[in-house]
This record gives C-alpha cells, structure tokens and sequence, in this order.
C-alpha cells in the first residue's frame, strides 16, 4: 500500500483514533459495572448465603494416604540417611497434624475484602474473557445458573470492548508511522505502508509478551522457568487457558490490601495490552481481507456512519 497525501491520512487515522477510543471508553464503563457487580454476587452466592460445604473426609483420606506413602517409603529407604531424615520429619508432621486442619476448609465467610473476593474477581475475568482455567468454579446451583447469564451479556461486551480497543491501537501506530515519515524523514509520500504496520504490531506483541513474562518470573512463577512462564503469558493472551500452567495464588494472599491491587491491577492492564494488540492484528488482517475482497472506493465513501448519512442526504435532495 502506498500513501500519497500524506495530510489527508492523518486526518483520517485521527478521526478514526478518536471516534474507537471513545467507544471503547464507553464499554469500559459498562464492563467495569459488569464486573464489580458479578464479583460481588458471586462472594455473597458462593461464599455465604449459598455456600455448598465442601466434605472434607475425601480431603483428609487423601492426607492420611499420603502420611502412609510416607512411611512406606521411609521404611524402604532405611539404608540412606539422608533420605531416612527427610521423610521422617514429614511422618513426624504427619502424625502430629492428624490432617485435623481440613476440617476448616470449607466454611462460610460473609466479610467482604480485597482478599476475600479476589478469587471471584479473577473468576468473573476470565470467564467473559474467555479464558476459564476451570480452577475457580461457582458450586452452587444458582452461581452456575448466574454464570451462564454472566457470560451471555459479559463475553459479547467484552470482545466489542477488545475489539474496540484493537481499532484503535492499529489507527494509532498508522498514525505514527505516518507521522514519523513524514516529519522525522521528510517524505511526502510513503511506500511499503501495511507491512510497516505489521512490523510493528508484530514487534509490540513479542516484546509485551517478553515483558509480561519477566514481570510473572519475580511475581507469581518465581519456581518455574521462563519457557513455561511465556507459554503461560501466550495460552492466556491467546484465550485458550488450558490450566496445565497456573501462578501461584498463596503468593498473592500474602501481600498486604495495596500491594495486592498494585500487582493485580499490573498484571491485568499486561494481560489486556496484550489481549488489545492481538485485536489489533485481527483488525489489521480483517482490514486486508476487506480490500482484496473489494473494488477500492473514494475516500468520499469511507467515513463513519454520520458522513454515510449526510451523502444519502444530499443524494436524495
């Protein structure tokens, strides 16, 4: 693709840039009450007024047959000391527990905070986005019944919203492009436009990646190695959220009230970046389908939806 005036494509791509940044904005606000509210009926559904108690006899089966694993296999180590010393300390914590402490598992919590409704927030998020690593699960018949509601009205509003988004990083680097060739290079006309564009989507989206990897190896994968770590960040971005691979949860719990929406709020605005860039993609190559697939117009006809209004106006006067 070549540009030739210059001047008129960045008028457009600015009124293209304006007209999807405020839509977006608008749905951000809607998704934004989605979210809260389905976060808050989700904690008072699951957690206290519908609470389904989990039994905790499989829970403490499975601890005392792993206590009886443990002395099987101390008694037939017995000839390596070092192993010797090591299961024995776990039998010894084994006997002393009792597994008497999964009795406390499952009890009703009606104390609504950060951390108590954090797993609900990350439940609701990754359901509407598609994502569903299947960790986090309403119990309850009505949360079931109030996540299939969630997820008509949520999944729809939010990929309008990515999409929305996408549209506008992608007039947003067309726009810079535009603008560094021509005022930082000095050329009035610009050749080799769309592969420029794709260079540099292709350039942000692996370098986000990088970057989101990195931020989970000192935050929430500080056990796993950075393979696994980027084949997270990718599953994820991707919407597939298989759950082979998942973040270490009791690290968060750990952190005080403001630490945990600091790194929550970081990892979401990656997470969405990440998600807004692969839209981006989408629409870029969505945008090459649609002028191969058409004969090209002028630029009379290619506006939004109030200049198509005003030409059938002035068309029928």
């Amino acid at each position: 693709m070549i540009i030739e005036n210059v001047t008129e494509a960045k008028c457009d791509f600015k009124k293209e840039i304006f007209h999807n940044v405020k839509r977006f904005l608008r749905q951000v606000g809607f998704l934004a009450i989605l979210i809260f509210t389905s976060t808050t009926i989700f904690f008072f559904v699951e957690e206290c007024y519908f609470h389904v108690l989990q039994p905790p006899t499989s829970y403490t089966q499975m601890c005392n047959q792993l206590c009886q694993n443990t002395k099987i296999i101390n008694e037939t180590q017995s000839n390596n000391t070092e192993i010797v010393n090591l299961f024995g300390n776990v039998t010894k914590f084994c006997v002393q527990v009792k597994c008497n402490s999964t009795e406390n598992v499952s009890q009703k919590n009606c104390k609504l905070g950060p951390k108590n409704v954090f797993k609900w927030w990350a439940f609701v998020t990754t359901t509407i986005f598609t994502i569903g690593y299947g960790r986090i699960v309403p119990k309850s018949t009505l949360g079931r019944a109030l996540t299939i509601v969630m997820g008509i009205i949520g999944i729809p509003m939010a990929s309008a919203n990515v999409l929305f988004c996408g549209k506008a990083i992608n007039n947003t680097i067309k726009y810079l492009i535009v603008c560094f060739e021509n005022s930082c290079l000095k050329r009035q006309r610009i050749v080799w436009f769309k592969r420029k564009v794709a260079a540099v989507q292709v350039y942000l989206t692996i370098s986000t990646v990088v970057l989101h990897a990195v931020y989970y190896k000192y935050t929430s994968f500080q056990e796993n190695d950075f393979f696994e770590i980027t084949y997270f960040v990718c599953v994820t971005m991707l919407t597939l959220g298989f759950g082979d691979v998942y973040p270490d949860t009791t690290f968060l719990y750990q952190l005080s009230t403001i630490n945990l929406v600091f790194v929550t709020s970081l990892d979401v605005g990656l997470f969405y970046w990440n998600l807004a860039l692969l839209g981006s993609i989408i629409d870029f190559i969505r945008s090459i389908g649609t002028e191969l697939g058409t004969v090209p117009m002028k630029k009379d006809h290619i506006h939004d939806d109030d200049s198509v209004v005003q030409n059938d106006n002035s068309i029928i006067s």
